[in-house]
């Protein structure tokens, strides 16, 4: 799709569904001041998060412009993996910190990952991505943070949402903790640790270390 879209000469954003909206994120961007640029893409982590793990994909949400060299990155995205078992954020990091492409980061107070509800939960970002859960049950764990705004016959409830934004604004949000959750904790820290070494930190960084390739075990 996103191929097909570049041919069309369509930008488009790529947003996952499984983000938190504290307000409309398209009332918070002008992607015009982003002039230039063949990717912009969020960030791992949050304000907080350590700097060697600053501008890099966290993989939910980027905007694609319609570039000849925007088209050769997804090109480039699409032919490896035809014939290789990579994941999109390990990839287009792989492009982005090689300098292949100029690629550009939404800022944290737009959009920050799960790890800033596990912070001081200050300067709440406009939307939360919610991964870091690989062991199912995603709905139960969302409805322990209050975010879980369907109701039994999945219709929409307004004074769930109400109460899930009031959380974000307020830095309320339960610290809920799962086996997930503290599974990716500990790789990411490991990663973290691994990518200042020295050389092989440089390496790592670039080309997965731990903290990607934790991803083909679960």
């Amino acid at each position: 799709m996103i191929h097909a879209l570049q041919k069309l000469g369509k930008p488009f954003w790529m947003l996952q569904a499984d983000t938190i909206w504290r307000d409309n994120f398209f009332n918070s961007l002008d992607t015009n001041q982003f002039q230039g640029i063949d990717i912009l893409l969020d960030q791992q982590g949050y304000d907080g998060t350590a700097n060697i793990r600053k501008r890099t994909m966290n993989g939910a949400n980027f905007y694609v412009p319609v570039k000849s060299s925007s088209q050769s990155l997804v090109e480039s995205w699409l032919s490896w993996q035809k014939s290789v078992y990579i994941t999109d954020p390990d990839l287009v990091k792989m492009f982005c910190l090689r300098g292949d492409y100029l690629c550009e980061y939404l800022p944290y107070s737009l959009v920050a990952g799960w790890e800033w509800i596990y912070g001081d939960q200050s300067n709440p970002p406009v939307m939360i991505q919610m991964d870091g859960e690989t062991g199912g049950n995603k709905e139960k764990v969302l409805e322990k943070y209050n975010f879980w705004f369907l109701d039994k016959n999945d219709r929409c409830k307004p004074d769930k949402v109400s109460r899930g934004v009031i959380q974000m604004s307020e830095g309320t949000v339960p610290r809920v903790m799962t086996q997930s959750k503290n599974r990716e904790q500990f790789w990411l820290k490991l990663g973290e640790l691994l990518n200042q070494i020295p050389v092989f930190g440089h390496y790592s960084s670039i080309y997965g270390g731990f903290t990607s390739l934790y991803l083909q075990f679960f």
